[in-house]
């Protein structure tokens, strides 16, 4: 008897786990949860550091507590080499009638990260209180996400202009033995028919299923299901903070002159001098000041947020600007059309 109801009670919280599990993303709080777990858990390492700097002399508190917060920032990173991954799966209440991830899905993911790149890629703008703003998401959806699969949202800075900061977000899944070996297979035979005689009459690359053709694949083998471009602003209360500027005081840069030398939190770059005086003067409250209408006065020839992004950088961010501005005027032009 006592067996049975144990059986009973093993079955039921047995079924009970499946389903929370099947619909973990419509838990309640479940969202708030994954969107703000990345500051929650910052916030619990600084209290945790600060608990242990009990233990040092007080007039060394202060300058240990900046130079780990430096430690948190991507001192000499360029800009587009910095990417941040968020990795979750294909629940059923993500998942349309067919069981592959629903496209009205994808926009309440991108969320969670891409504030987990933001703590990642800006801790100084968000401790001088600064807040990002989404004003446009776009979607190219290139192949299905199946049912319970692995997914990784791979985060980057596609571009910027003097408001707008572009964030690409590439959906991507790892591919199981199975379809490498499948992937393998078809290169195989595809090479071979172009060593053939008869290539000409062969299948040409675009006739290769949809995950093994090289325009949805990444370096690193993984499949491209969907690229989402986020047009965001940064802003300070409610002015708008230059994407530039904002990425200088995090330490962004472009290239060191030496290869063999790059720089490092050891070796931060020429302009980092700038930054860390105006946390010294006043701490979040100067810096606060100076993203949200400072740096205006300094003089035109001393800006030093320009040259620390110049030169590959720049070049670059030009060069991928024409690509996702023209998506953003697209849009913009239905506006007011009839």
């Amino acid at each position: 008897m006592f067996s049975d109801i144990l059986c009973a009670d093993i079955l039921y919280y047995c079924a009970a786990a499946a389903i929370l599990g099947l619909f973990a993303h419509s838990i309640p709080f479940s969202w708030h949860f994954r969107l703000f777990r990345p500051l929650v858990f910052l916030k619990i390492r600084l209290l945790l550091f600060k608990a242990e700097l009990l233990l040092y002399p007080k007039d060394k508190r202060s300058e240990i507590e900046q130079m780990w917060l430096e430690s948190l920032y991507p001192l000499g990173v360029e800009p587009f080499d910095r990417e941040v991954v968020y990795k979750t799966w294909a629940t059923l209440d993500d998942c349309d009638f067919r069981l592959h991830i629903s496209n009205s899905s994808y926009a309440k993911n991108l969320d969670a990260c891409r504030l987990k790149s933001a703590v990642a890629s800006l801790p100084g703008f968000i401790r001088a209180g600064g807040w990002i703003g989404l004003g446009g998401l776009h979607f190219l959806f290139l192949s299905e996400i199946p049912l319970f699969a692995r997914i990784e949202q791979r985060v980057r800075f596609a571009s910027w202009d003097n408001k707008w900061m572009y964030v690409i977000v590439r959906v991507v899944t790892l591919p199981t033995a199975a379809q490498k070996k499948k992937g393998e297979r078809f290169a195989k035979e595809q090479t071979v028919r172009e060593d053939s005689p008869s290539s000409i009459h062969g299948p040409s690359i675009l006739e290769l299923p949809q995950r093994f053709r090289p325009d949805a694949v990444e370096p690193d083998g993984a499949i491209v299901h969907c690229i989402a471009i986020s047009d965001m602003v940064m802003k300070i209360g409610r002015v708008t903070v230059p994407p530039a500027l904002a990425f200088a005081c995090e330490g962004f840069s472009k290239p060191s002159p030496d290869p063999s030398a790059p720089y490092s939190a050891t070796k931060p770059p020429p302009h980092w001098k700038h930054v860390q005086a105006i946390w010294k003067s006043g701490g979040a409250k100067a810096m606060r000041d100076f993203l949200s209408g400072g740096w205006k006065s300094v003089p035109e020839k001393e800006k030093w947020w320009d040259d620390a992004l110049s030169g590959p950088v720049e070049s670059k961010r030009l060069d991928n600007l024409k690509m996702v501005r023209g998506i953003r005027a697209g849009m913009e032009g239905f506006k007011h059309s009839s």
